[in-house]
């Protein structure tokens, strides 16, 4: 059988338990649709630009740099 005191730290230990850390996430904002060159700032040309599944223009070579910090 536990003592009263061994309760009363396991009870503690459940209630100090720290929640779960969230990091904040770093968002773009959204470019317009007039831009030239994207946020690191290539130069959208044909060559260099492409749609992506919702519409939106994605620059090749972010997504080239992207892929290869991922290991894809």
């Amino acid at each position: 059988m536990c003592s009263p005191f061994a309760r009363y730290i396991a009870l503690m230990m459940q209630i100090v338990t720290p929640a779960p850390v969230t990091v904040p996430v770093k968002r773009r904002a959204p470019l317009p649709a007039d831009a030239t060159h994207c946020h690191d700032g290539h130069a959208f040309t044909p060559d260099n630009v492409y749609r992506d599944p919702k519409g939106r223009r994605r620059c090749r070579r972010c997504e080239r740099i992207r892929n290869r910090k991922r290991g894809k």
